[in-house]
């Protein structure tokens, strides 16, 4: 798993090196010192995205022209730099010009205050779980993914340039691209939300507290269609593609009811939790069982009894690593402490 860690110019991070000898890596001090950062940093490295923010120029040190991530792992070192030419991406100091040649060589399933946003967020950020999740672990996925916004592009900017007496045939050809592309994407999805279901169900040891996630259209396939070839009027009003899988989302539900509406805010935390461990599982169940979990500040809203439970479930995990912004003064073999001030 991971051995190492070097970051330059990483949001508050000049220069950080940090050596990794253990399989649980607690990184304790105070808020506004870089934790997250770090945890940003290896989520960064594994998907290309950060789970943050959208602008991808934030990560970057204020002032500075790029930043750079360096992680090692047992196999493979892995590397991301980042400027305004755009990215590059090296495996084992070779460049892989292409996202899909890069994704997948370190797997990583993260826990983020953020998260609660599946729930109570934009379908924009339900969408971005939906793109991450699949996209390490299914690689034609992301190749759909990558033709799809490429086209989405090109008919967003012709849209902006053709007027409605125009010749519709370039905007038809790209129409007919987005709808094929569309009924793929929209197949794994909702394939995908369909085996967390299983899982989720399965796991589930209070029956009273079912968990299910429902896969949302603006438009069936018919109707997406019958849009694309007879309604580009309406996208040319709006100078934009107004329907697609780019606006398509997903709901969760909680014992058959709306979760957004009905959940209180300690079940949103459990339903999100309940998510994530789907998701390990079903990485799993691929038979990607080197995984590496991210928590970020979940252990310090636990009482210490919980703290210690959940530390042992971890010491079953191949590697972890945790922040806190309070000493939880949890001490074990496996578990290596990194104080933020001391580093």
């Amino acid at each position: 798993m991971i051995k190492k860690i070097e970051l330059k110019n990483f949001r508050i991070h000049k220069n950080l090196n940090i050596k990794i000898n253990k399989p649980i890596i607690l990184i304790e001090g105070n808020n506004g010192i870089g934790k997250t950062s770090i945890l940003e940093s290896i989520y960064f490295i594994s998907t290309t995205k950060s789970h943050k923010t959208n602008n991808e120029k934030d990560i970057i040190r204020k002032d500075q022209e790029f930043t750079s991530v360096l992680v090692e792992t047992n196999d493979y070192k892995l590397g991301i730099t980042l400027s305004k030419k755009g990215k590059h991406l090296t495996v084992n100091e070779v460049t892989k010009k292409k996202v899909s040649q890069y994704i997948g060589y370190l797997k990583v399933v993260m826990f983020s205050p953020e998260d609660l946003n599946l729930i109570k967020g934009s379908p924009q950020e339900r969408r971005f779980f939906m793109d991450a999740e699949l996209s390490q672990s299914d690689l034609e996925y992301l190749e759909l993914l990558i033709k799809y916004n490429k086209i989405l592009k090109q008919r967003n900017i012709l849209l902006k340039k053709i007027k409605v007496d125009d010749d519709f045939i370039m905007l038809d050809i790209l129409g007919n691209q987005l709808f094929d592309l569309t009924i793929k994407i929209r197949e794994k999805r909702i394939d995908f939300l369909n085996q967390l279901n299983c899982i989720l169900l399965n796991n589930q040891k209070d029956k009273n507290f079912l968990i299910e996630l429902e896969y949302k259209h603006h438009l069936d396939n018919k109707k997406l269609l019958e849009h694309y070839l007879n309604k580009q009027n309406n996208d040319i009003l709006h100078k934009t593609t107004q329907v697609g899988a780019h606006k398509d989302d997903f709901i969760v539900n909680l014992n058959h009811q709306l979760a957004k509406t009905y959940a209180s805010q300690g079940q949103i935390r459990l339903i999100v939790i309940h998510i994530k461990t789907a998701i390990l599982n079903l990485i799993n169940q691929q038979g990607n069982d080197n995984v590496v979990l991210l928590l970020d500040d979940v252990l310090s809203e636990l009482d210490e009894e919980n703290q210690k439970e959940m530390i042992r479930m971890l010491l079953n995990m191949k590697q972890v690593f945790i922040t806190s912004a309070v000493p939880l003064g949890i001490h074990e073999e496996n578990i290596q402490i990194i104080n933020m001030e001391d580093i």
